[in-house]
């Protein structure tokens, strides 16, 4: 009973000043105040992390429970997160948890690879591909979707696009064969689908140098121009903060100031 008056008192107000309360009103002495603080301390961290992670099966339904558990798997989104999801889609009227649940289930049997870029394509060339207003003599590279979405949202870049589906990571199993290199070389060796540009759009990390430094390696022979993408300050920062690496690509990509800037 003490255990349960204890654990309501929890929820109110801090755990030590709740059992000071209840061992006071009960008049225990210290050493019993002692056994009822770790007897209810592991109650309590017990009960705690089987709600927090959804393994108590009377908290909730079990059709909300197993939303709980699958939207939980989704990065960056914890179980108090996918808590809250949830109960926000209960309030969704009917055609707006329909419409949601038939995007989800039309987002793998609609979406198909583009046959030349490896874009995701609702038909055989995505919408990029398949614009003739593209100069298809500028080709850049890029890791994957999202990536190629960063440059287009700029507005400048009007090549067309190649994805390798990923970068090389050879601790994690990621080799040539694993990316989409065999096809770039396929495209390349087609004098009519051949570049006069390519553009390595990668990130300048571990993984993003070690693509690169390989692609310059088996694109050599091509007669093909190839850049990167410049590397340095971004706009708005200040240079007293700027790290070393980021500095010496600054300094290393500096251009010539004329009229243009």
């Amino acid at each position: 009973m003490i255990l349960g008056i204890v654990a309501e008192c929890h929820f109110d107000c801090n755990f030590h000043i709740s059992v000071k309360i209840v061992s006071k009103f009960f008049g225990l002495p210290q050493g019993k105040q002692k056994n009822l603080f770790a007897s209810f301390d592991s109650k309590f961290r017990k009960f705690r992390f089987k709600s927090t992670f959804g393994n108590n099966p009377f908290m909730y339904p079990a059709s909300i429970q197993q939303l709980i558990n699958l939207l939980h798997r989704f990065p960056g989104v914890g179980p108090r997160t996918a808590e809250r999801y949830v109960f926000h889609l209960l309030q969704y009227h009917d055609q707006d948890l329909i419409e949601l649940a038939t995007s989800i289930a039309r987002l793998k049997n609609d979406l198909h690879q583009c046959k030349n870029c490896y874009n995701f394509a609702n038909h055989e060339l995505c919408i990029i591909c398949s614009n003739p207003q593209r100069d298809t003599t500028i080709l850049c590279l890029v890791a994957d979707a999202r990536d190629l979405v960063a440059i287009e949202r700029t507005g400048h870049y009007q090549g067309v696009y190649f994805i390798l589906g990923g970068t090389l990571d050879p601790l994690h199993g990621i080799t040539p064969d694993k990316l989409h290199i065999q096809e770039l070389l396929s495209r390349l060796n087609n004098p009519h689908l051949r570049p006069s540009e390519i553009i390595l759009g990668l990130n300048p990390n571990i993984e993003g140098e070690t693509t690169t430094l390989y692609l310059k390696q088996i694109l050599k022979n091509f007669p093909i121009r190839m850049t990167r993408l410049a590397r340095g300050l971004p706009t708005g920062s200040d240079l007293e903060y700027a790290d070393a690496d980021t500095v010496s690509a600054a300094l290393a990509g500096r251009r010539e100031v004329n009229g243009n800037y």
